[in-house]
C-alpha cells in the first residue's frame, strides 16, 4: 500500500490520507510532512547536548536558542518592560501576548 492515499471529496475539493493513521491533509505536502516527521522520522541530534530532534529545522532553533555562542545574545530582540531576550522576533511578540510583561500591563515593584 502506498504512503499517500489520494481521497475525493464533494465539491472536488481533493485530500490526502495518511495510510498508516488515517489522518488526512488538505494538501499532498502536509502529508508528506507529516510522514516524514511521524511515521519515518530522520533524527538529527545535537553535537553539544545530544538531543535528538526529527527535523534540521528544529536541531537548528534548539542551537541558536540553547547553545548560542557567548555576546550574541546582545544582538537579541530585547523586552521593553522585564530585558528578556529573544533570538527570533516571533518569539518576544509571544512573551508580550502571554506574559505578565503584556502590553498595557505593568510589572508591579515592590
Amino acid at each position: 500500500m502506498s504512503p499517500v492515499m489520494s481521497v475525493k471529496f464533494t465539491r472536488n475539493e481533493r485530500r490526502f490520507s495518511c495510510s498508516e493513521c488515517n489522518v488526512v491533509y488538505k494538501s499532498k505536502q502536509q502529508l508528506n510532512h507529516h510522514m516524514k516527521a511521524v511515521h519515518n522520522p530522520e533524527t538529527h541530534i545535537c553535537h553539544i547536548c545530544d538531543n535528538i530532534f526529527t527535523t534540521a529545522k528544529y536541531l537548528n532553533q534548539h542551537v541558536t536558542r540553547t547553545h548560542s555562542t557567548p555576546g550574541a545574545e546582545e544582538s537579541w530582540n530585547k523586552c521593553p518592560k522585564c530585558g528578556m531576550r529573544f533570538c527570533q522576533k516571533y518569539l518576544l511578540k509571544n512573551h508580550l501576548l502571554h506574559s505578565s510583561c503584556r502590553l498595557g500591563k505593568r510589572k508591579e515593584t515592590q
